[in-house]
């Protein structure tokens, strides 16, 4: 995964634009976290899910955890 320090590269250009780059380290800190849910999602809820499949807690948690999921992806992915 790229650092910070690639992001301001890619965002900043030779411009030096503060909002480019907020922009750019936003992108990462929110791929971050993508990561951070994602890892949560197979090390704990999915082994979870596999032997209670039916536990109302676990699908619910697991469905929040999708939605908010996404909703990061489309944010590390937004251009203007």
């Amino acid at each position: 995964m790229p650092g910070v320090r690639d992001a301001v590269d890619a965002g900043c250009g030779a411009s030096g634009g503060h909002g480019l780059l907020l922009a750019a380290w936003e992108r990462v800190w929110i791929s971050e976290k993508i990561t951070q849910f994602r890892r949560m999602i197979t090390g704990t809820l999915a082994p979870h899910l596999a032997l209670f499949p039916h536990s109302r807690w676990a699908n619910y948690l697991n469905t929040q955890v999708t939605a908010v999921e996404v909703t990061l992806e489309m944010a590390a992915t937004q251009t203007r």
